[in-house]
């Protein structure tokens, strides 16, 4: 009965159906990541029931397409990068001699880290709220995700979403999301 029904109109059935698997996970945030999980979940989630069908001609025109789709909703969830009082968990924290690189786990699943160019200066305040914290431990944050600019654009794959990311594929960036984010404060 659903091959009746239009393309789009398939989708939004399935998005109903399946939408937001990790809506569970996100009760008592601040309503702009509640807003930033249900889009990185709803697209997530839409790309695997697409990417585990059966292939068919215009396959990785839909993927493609979702990616988009998912691309311009953040931009609307977000439209200056920052946020405040974010929740994860610290899912990998290494100190080097210029700082510490850390990335957060998000309950949808994301992930925001520190980029190779922007660890967290050990000189910082910044720092110095971090040490009380380990590998594990639940984390409140606030900062600014970072969105590439000119030359860095053109080095990327050319599926770069909105907000610039650690992810090489389309795929890698659908289904385990890192966002570079640059990291103001620990509450």
């Amino acid at each position: 009965m659903i091959n009746y029904l239009p393309r789009t109109m398939a989708f939004g059935l399935l998005l109903f159906i399946f939408g937001c698997s990790d809506n569970a996970n996100i009760t008592n945030l601040p309503q702009s990541q509640k807003q930033f999980c249900e889009v990185i979940s709803k697209y997530r989630d839409l790309y695997q029931i697409i990417e585990d069908k059966d292939k068919y001609i215009d396959q990785e025109n839909d993927l493609t397409a979702i990616f988009i789709k998912r691309k311009n909703a953040l931009k609307k969830t977000l439209k200056n990068g920052q946020v405040e009082q974010w929740r994860g968990v610290i899912d990998d924290m290494t100190i080097g001699g210029e700082g510490v690189y850390l990335k957060v786990k998000l309950p949808c699943s994301a992930h925001m880290a520190t980029n190779d160019r922007l660890v967290i200066s050990n000189n910082s305040l910044v720092y110095q709220s971090l040490r009380s914290y380990s590998e594990d431990s639940k984390i409140t944050f606030s900062g600014t995700f970072l969105v590439p600019t000119g030359s860095e654009t053109d080095k990327k794959y050319p599926y770069e979403s909105y907000y610039s990311e650690d992810s090489f594929t389309v795929h890698g960036s659908m289904i385990d999301p890192g966002f570079h984010f640059r990291y103001t404060q620990f509450h």
